[in-house]
Parts: C-alpha cells; structure tokens; sequence
C-alpha cells in the first residue's frame, strides 16, 4: 500500500470517527477560520501600504518638496527654546 493511501485511509478514518461537538474539531475549525480571518486582514493592510507608498513618493519625489526651510527653520527653534534653559552637567 502506498504512502498516499495509508495517508487518505487514516484522514477518512478520522473525519468517520470525529463528531462536529468534537473540541479537537472545533479548535481546527476556528483556527482555520482565524487565518482567512488575518490572512484577509493582511492583504488588505499590503494594500494600504502599498497606496501609501506610492502616494509620498509622488509627494516626495523631489529634494524641493523633502526639505521645507519654512518647517525646518520652526522645528530648529523649537529646539533651541527647550534646551537653552538646560546646562551641561
């Protein structure tokens, strides 16, 4: 007897023997549908990023629009009025 007969005998055995209130089979069931539940879950946060990515390449895409002196020159001050009250130690 082949490996793949020993195989379907022995799975067909266990579905004969096994009842839907059985704790084993409801385990594998549940855990079957938790997979599709976060491999559905998955693909759609793929997606997402994905769309995300391409949407700051393009607003990125140039060194112009990554550095802003506007922003930077805010930030640059912010940090200079919290740290000029500290001494070093």
């Amino acid at each position: 007897m082949c490996l793949k007969a020993c195989g379907c005998n022995g799975m067909e055995k266990l579905v004969q023997n096994s009842a839907e209130e059985n704790g084993v089979w409801q385990m594998m069931v549940a855990a079957s549908s938790l997979h599709e539940r976060q491999e559905h879950d998955l693909d759609k946060l793929r997606l997402e990023n994905n769309e995300l990515k391409h949407r700051i390449d393009g607003q990125y895409a140039t060194s112009d629009a990554r550095t802003r002196p506007d922003v930077l020159g805010k930030i640059n001050d912010c940090f200079v009025s919290l740290f000029r009250n500290y001494e070093c130690i």
